[in-house]
């Protein structure tokens, strides 16, 4: 008795786990609708890396709309290395205000270490001149914006199907 239910929750914990993997994935055909802004790596020697949005998946095609071209570009699946579809553009403005801050303290402690003997006025100088290179980082890091990409699993495509009267005999390639 004690074992079974020790081995039902073991089974429900894995089948947990397993189906928030799954979920949190995104399959290739969720994640490539019309107008998904995507990353496609091609293979070949140095790498081709595309930027673009989805048109459309037609069978084993992907139809790309990259901006700089002007044009529809056909990628066969078989010659795509990766997928990566874009989860937004983000600010750099709180990694600049960290950087800035920690820049000023460190210019006002040492720049007014020797100045005045008074640790409480060099304190004060420090929180300023952080304030103020936070703010100035702030600034320039708003300026500055990156991408954050997640990879998308490339699908597989049946390569063949052989039918002999019930019993059925096939492959797959995954790329």
């Amino acid at each position: 008795m004690y074992c079974a239910r020790t081995v039902r929750r073991g089974v429900l914990v894995v089948g947990v786990a397993v189906s928030a993997a799954m979920t949190s994935t995104p399959v290739f055909g969720q994640a490539l609708v019309p107008g998904a802004r995507l990353r496609v790596t091609l293979k070949g020697t140095p790498p081709t890396i595309l930027v673009g949005t989805v048109d459309r998946v037609a069978g084993d095609t992907l139809h790309l709309r990259v901006p700089y071209r002007g044009q529809t570009v056909p990628l066969p699946l078989m010659t795509v290395a990766s997928t990566e579809i874009s989860r937004g553009r983000h600010s750099r403005a709180a990694k600049g205000a960290l950087i800035g801050g920690g820049i000023g303290v460190a210019v006002g402690l040492l720049a007014f270490d020797m100045a005045d003997p008074n640790p409480d006025l060099r304190a004060r100088w420090g929180i300023l001149f952080g304030l103020m290179g936070a703010g100035t980082g702030a600034l320039i890091g708003a300026q500055s914006r990156s991408e954050k990409w997640e990879m998308v699993p490339l699908p597989s495509l049946p390569a063949a199907s052989v039918s002999l009267n019930r019993v059925e005999l096939g492959f797959r390639l995954r790329f």
